[in-house]
């Protein structure tokens, strides 16, 4: 492998790394929407809401290291940087992902537990 490939590899992998900081909570959230709703009936099948749990748990895991990457680069950036973006809303492409993605990741991992903690007091099989 010459140097330059090197370099085009550790590029892609800083690349797919602010695009999960970015967009992985959001992923993570539309998730736990599609998944969770479809295991109320094995949940109720099984009588256990384990599966509701893991669920919730696997998916606000992936949220957490989504938000997680996006504040790494969000700290590792100068503060001129940062305050340029915050205050003016003038920096880079890179830097509004960045910044995208530590408000978003905040956003989804709160609409995860949100929708998580109904299941913690309602009982999901309980006919009304």
């Amino acid at each position: 492998m010459c140097e330059g490939e090197a370099g085009t590899t550790q590029g892609n992998r800083e690349s797919l790394r602010q695009w999960f900081g970015t967009v992985g909570s959001a992923a993570a959230w539309a998730l736990h929407l599609a998944i969770t709703y479809p295991l109320v009936e094995l949940s109720c099948a099984t009588g256990g809401r384990v599966f509701l749990f893991a669920a919730s748990a696997v998916l606000g895991l992936v949220a957490v290291a989504s938000w997680w990457v996006s504040w790494r680069r969000w700290r590792s950036m100068s503060p001129q940087e940062r305050g340029s973006l915050v205050n003016s809303m003038e920096g880079t492409r890179q830097g509004f992902l960045v910044y995208a993605g530590v408000l978003a990741g905040g956003l989804f991992m709160l609409a995860i537990v949100l929708a998580t903690l109904p299941v913690f007091f309602i009982d999901p099989c309980a006919r009304f």
